[in-house]
């Protein structure tokens, strides 16, 4: 689906809007590479809960520079396993990333270390930013009564005005949406910062009046604040 589709969200699943105005549901979370840039979170879980995510990405994008970016970071990731130099055993959760993407022996990246996979990863999770960005009606993972009508989005790229696809999905899901709020991505970003439009914060902001809007506002940032560890991994 895309933007233009009417009445197409439902209350909960987890949304991502492509740059090109198309809409993936993602289900019950959203995919991310990195959870905090602050932290260097990558996703290399231990519990390989979330490997499935590369996969994610390089099935939905339309950038040919971020595959490429993908299957580089998987490389590295192997030539780091098969070089113990993780610090940890993580082969039996990648086995199946390895094996989507091809990976084998001969491409061992020789003199290869973290932090070669935390630069790659860091240009990866800029290219998904500019390309993407997180929704959901209803708020978090569990919709809390009486947020059920409000959209909130996670807007993690750099400009880049998202205004005219957010105003025609707005204008398309008027049924179940009345509210909208949009702040930074704080889990892609390592920062948090609300966000303003005209001079009004996009928080609760009815949708009503966000269709009234005219001129192509830009979407901008208000302020960024140090960015603390809210996602805990299990």
């Amino acid at each position: 689906m895309n933007v233009n589709t009417k009445n197409s969200l439902k209350v909960g699943p987890a949304y991502m809007l492509r740059n090109d105005g198309e809409i993936f549901s993602a289900g019950k979370f959203h995919p991310y590479i990195n959870y905090d840039v602050g932290y260097d979170d990558f996703i290399i879980i231990q519990d390989g809960e979330f490997s499935h995510w590369w996969q994610w990405f390089y099935e939905h994008t339309n950038n040919r520079e971020t595959k490429e970016s993908i299957i580089k970071c998987v490389k590295i990731l192997y030539s780091l396993e098969m070089g113990d130099d993780v610090g940890m055993s993580l082969l039996d959760n990648y086995e199946d990333v390895y094996s989507y993407f091809g990976i084998k022996r001969n491409d061992i990246i020789q003199n290869i270390t973290f932090d070669n996979f935390k630069k790659e990863a860091n240009k990866l999770n800029d290219l998904i930013n500019q390309e993407f960005i997180r929704f959901r009606v209803g708020g978090y993972m569990t919709t809390k009564k009486g947020s059920e009508d409000e959209i909130y989005f996670r807007i993690g790229s750099r400009g880049f005005n998202w205004f005219d696809l957010i105003w025609t999905l707005l204008y398309n899901n008027q049924n179940i949406i009345n509210k909208i709020t949009a702040t930074k991505d704080e889990q892609s970003l390592g920062t948090a910062a609300t966000i303003k439009i005209k001079g009004d914060l996009l928080l609760h902001y009815p949708v009503q009046d966000f269709l009234k809007l005219s001129g192509r506002p830009i979407i901008e940032k208000l302020g960024i604040r140090k960015n603390k560890r809210v996602f805990l991994r299990k």
